[in-house]
């Protein structure tokens, strides 16, 4: 409508205000390239000082959102074109940006030099120098230099420094590398500005860390922004997929899940499952990703129940897991309750003839394992409440023996507690005192594996800091190992040469699961495989069972 408008107006001011307005309206609707051939037409015509004024910041303002396509079109039409001349500067310096974040630093350089030489009068001339100085910081590297971030001061400063501890201990005894720590208070921001420190100013080869989810994800776009390869040290789901140069060697969530998995399906022969698992993003993140794989391994899953994350009491999910919350639906319950009213006994009566009808429902057992994703303070809750609707748990030849005397059942049912890296505690074993007895369960650390190393490492660590390793602070002594290992064979001298490298070595292996990396940087572990044993956390080992209730 405007553009008919403006071909049917003949006062030549009148003409040139509405050509203004419609390349306003083509601006605004995303349009830059078309809206600055207006702009331009229209200062042609005019002599209005304010239409020209107009014009002239429009058209700026205009060429700062072009994108790579229509800045490179228009910086190669409009080179010798007076008309054009005043947004010259403007758009190779658009240009030059749009080539700096897309990776094409060559010609970047080339314009950004090119606004030197020929716009030096231009606010455009000192931009251009600083980003020249910045693409040539970015690749300036101090092969021994590695840069760590962790959380040194502010609320988790604890959980830093023990890493830093950790991290320290892998390289020591060596003085060809040195490591370069920054202080990220588990902030996000802080984290980006310490990433562009290190490349800027340290020049690092690499970088390890940080430990939390959004100072994890903040500094990995920074780093793949610099293009400078960093280690995360955080199970965050989504941070490998960041870009090439982003790698994790965290447990997640999801690898916890798949090794249980795996765990249930290739050792233990399990094809059926129950799950229990709190309303949480742990909880959720776990049970979907065993969900998955019970699917892809033509398993299925009998019964899933959810419970509130700080629920103290789990009688009603559990009665709901094993049919004896909606009794209705149980024939045996509703054939009962039918012939004990039509005995015409007394309310009272009545009542509690069908309570003890309710007690003596047996639980429906259709399932092998019941998976939990929680904590091992809360498994100390859960377990009882589980043996309480008569799930039998225990594998002793005298408790099992015991039972079927008391419910005359030849076959007795066993179902095995299944559970991921939270269960490895000691906290576990005081909650559950003894219905965790034969619980599976994965990590990637075992403190009490006899491994010299895994002893070497515990011992050391406990002396300098007099408190026991975790998975957290296995992660980073192993990260940084493996790092040192990497760094030690190949002798990289520029950050791709570090990130190929890191990509093609071999399986390593430290005090935690043995691992390595996919080709998208994602970490691959081979997990340990726990059970609760006399009251001990212990490696799992098969046996051959003699029975259905036979020893796992």
């Amino acid at each position: 409508m405007l553009e008919n408008l403006v071909s049917t107006v003949k006062e030549t001011n009148e003409k040139t205000r509405l050509e203004i307005l419609l390349a306003d309206t083509q601006g605004a609707r995303g349009s830059a390239r078309i809206a600055l051939d207006s702009y331009i037409e229209a200062l042609q015509k005019t002599s209005d000082v304010a239409q020209r004024e107009n014009a002239t910041r429009q058209a700026i303002s205009n060429a700062g959102r072009l994108s790579l396509s229509e800045a490179k079109s228009l910086w190669n039409e409009m080179q010798g074109e007076q008309e054009w001349a005043f947004l010259e500067p403007y758009v190779a310096f658009r240009l030059a940006k749009i080539h700096y974040h897309s990776r094409n630093f060559d010609s970047a350089e080339e314009l950004l030099e090119e606004i030197k030489e020929n716009y030096s009068q231009s606010k455009f001339a000192i931009g251009a120098q600083a980003l020249l100085e910045r693409i040539k910081k970015r690749f300036k590297t101090s092969p021994e230099m590695i840069g760590v971030l962790l959380p040194l001061s502010g609320r988790y400063n604890q959980f830093g420094n023990r890493a830093k501890t950790a991290i320290e201990m892998a390289f020591e005894n060596q003085n060809e590398y040195q490591l370069v720590f920054k202080d990220t208070q588990a902030n996000a921001k802080k984290a980006a500005l310490a990433v562009e420190e290190l490349v800027m100013e340290q020049h690092v080869l690499g970088i390890i860390g940080p430990l939390f989810s959004q100072e994890s994800y903040s500094a990995a776009l920074k780093a793949e922004e610099l293009s400078v390869p960093i280690i995360s040290l955080s199970h965050r789901e989504g941070i490998p997929e960041i870009g090439p140069w982003v790698f994790r060697t965290a447990l997640t969530i999801k690898a916890q899940a798949t090794g249980l998995a795996k765990v249930a399906f290739e050792k233990l022969g399990m094809k059926n499952f129950a799950m229990l698992s709190p309303r949480s993003r742990y909880g959720q993140s776990f049970s979907n990703a065993f969900w998955d794989k019970v699917n892809q391994n033509s398993g299925e899953i009998r019964g899933f129940e959810t419970y509130e994350h700080n629920a103290t009491t789990f009688q009603n999910p559990i009665r709901r897991l094993v049919g004896r919350y909606f009794r209705s639906a149980r024939t045996e319950y509703v054939e009962g309750a039918r012939a004990i009213r039509a005995r015409k006994l007394s309310p009272q009566r009545t009542k509690t003839e069908i309570e003890r009808l309710s007690k003596k429902l047996n639980p429906v057992i259709d399932f092998d394992a019941i998976i939990i994703p929680d904590s091992g303070k809360n498994i100390g809750l859960i377990a009882p409440a589980i043996v309480f609707e008569d799930i039998v748990l225990t594998r002793d030849k005298e408790d099992l023996e015991t039972i079927r005397k008391t419910t005359k059942q030849k076959e007795i049912k066993t179902v095995v507690l299944m559970g991921a890296s939270t269960w490895n505690s000691s906290l576990t074993l005081r909650s559950c005192e003894r219905y965790c007895e034969n619980a599976i369960f994965v990590d990637a650390y075992f403190a009490d594996r006899p491994a010299p190393e895994v002893q070497k490492f515990v011992g050391a660590f406990q002396e300098r800091l007099s408190i026991q390793p975790r998975l957290s602070e296995a992660q980073a002594f192993d990260t940084a190992g493996w790092l040192l290992n990497v760094l030690q064979q190949g002798q990289p001298k520029a950050r791709d040469t570090l990130r190929t490298a890191l990509l093609a070595a071999e399986p390593y292996s430290g005090v935690s699961a043995k691992m390595q990396f996919t080709q998208n940087g994602e970490i691959q572990k081979d997990l340990f495989v726990l059970t609760i044993k006399d009251h001990t956390i212990r490696e799992w080992q098969p046996q051959a069972p003699a029975s259905q209730e036979g020893a796992l």
